[in-house]
């Protein structure tokens, strides 16, 4: 666990919290100044005085960084000495010598000066913060997403050169599974031309191979159908390889093209976010069972082939057997 990452995220809260507290308590502070009779107070009110305040309460309103704290600070101890004055203005104490009492006298005009100083005081880091921002900051952030920008780049290159042995592989498994796919479809085309033309050789040259081999007509008629059955498992064993090794390869293809839109796809995710979506892809497309389902259906498929051999020869026979008797 990285501590130092823990302290600084919670250093930061604190300061946040502290900025908030303060910005809320510096506007208060400030609205306590909203007072409707200055002209009791003030020897010469300025007419713009209220207008400096509002002002104020909207510039720090205004503020969002934490670092700007110390500008509060600096604000909150210039609004202590007036409200220290004005309290000493409102209700002067009695038997005050005449130095304090010209003192006192002279804090309206005092109160009014520091008003506006920190008016001033708030405009001129306004300005000087805007100024430093269209100088520094905008130009910064142009900058930034250039950068930003060349490196979402660099990761999708370097998401295709990760790949590119992984998308070779498939690739490869792509290209055996269509061979085998065409050659075991081949070899179904043949079987079909090769049995329908024995079929047709032992319907044509019947008496022929019977003479040549000495075959009765149930020897004959047990063979011809021996040959048909082996001919119709073969032809429905190449279709079943044919079909299961195109469904093989379409799977390849299909995962090949997936991981070549991957540098892609990934761009748009966010980075926090994207080792758990490469943990998801690696368990959909590494260490899947293999699918036993097509082997079974083959062995199932010779078996009940052979077995079904068996019975057709066995009643032909018996079919013949009961033609044979006079």
């Amino acid at each position: 666990m990285d501590l130092t990452g823990i302290e600084s995220a919670q250093s930061k809260k604190e300061k946040s919290e502290l900025f908030k507290n303060q910005k809320e308590k510096t506007i208060n502070d400030l609205s306590k100044l909203e007072i409707e009779n200055w002209e009791t107070i003030l020897k010469t009110p300025d007419t713009n005085l209220k207008i400096y305040i509002e002002s104020m309460k909207k510039r720090v309103h205004d503020l969002t960084s934490a670092d700007e704290i110390h500008l509060l600070k600096g604000i909150e101890n210039r609004l202590k000495y007036i409200f220290t004055a004005l309290e000493k203005v409102k209700n002067p104490k009695e038997n005050l010598d005449e130095n304090t009492k010209r003192t006192i006298s002279e804090y309206p005009d005092k109160i009014q000066a520091d008003i506006y100083s920190c008016f001033v005081f708030l405009e001129e880091f306004e300005s000087i913060k805007s100024g430093f921002n269209s100088i520094i900051q905008d130009p910064l952030k142009n900058t930034i997403k250039d950068v930003e920008q060349e490196l979402n780049e660099f990761r999708r290159l370097r998401n295709i050169s990760d790949n590119a042995r992984t998308e070779d592989i498939y690739n490869e498994a792509v290209a055996k599974y269509r061979a085998l796919e065409v050659q075991y479809r081949d070899y179904f085309y043949y079987s079909i031309v090769t049995v329908f033309g024995v079929a047709t050789y032992l319907f044509l040259f019947k008496s022929a191979i019977q003479f040549m081999w000495g075959l009765e007509n149930i020897e004959f008629w047990i063979f011809k159908f021996s040959i048909l059955a082996v001919g119709i498992t073969l032809i429905t064993y190449f279709l079943k390889q044919s079909t299961h090794y195109q469904r093989l390869a379409d799977q390849n293809y299909q995962t090949q093209v997936e991981l070549q839109a991957y540098p892609s796809f990934m761009e748009s995710i966010p980075t926090a976010e994207a080792a758990s979506v490469r943990k998801e892809l690696a368990l959909k497309y590494f260490g899947r069972e293999i699918d036993g389902a097509a082997h079974k259906d083959m062995s199932n498929l010779i078996s009940d082939q052979m077995k079904s051999t068996t019975e057709m020869v066995k009643a032909a026979t018996d079919v013949l057997k009961v033609k044979e008797k006079p």
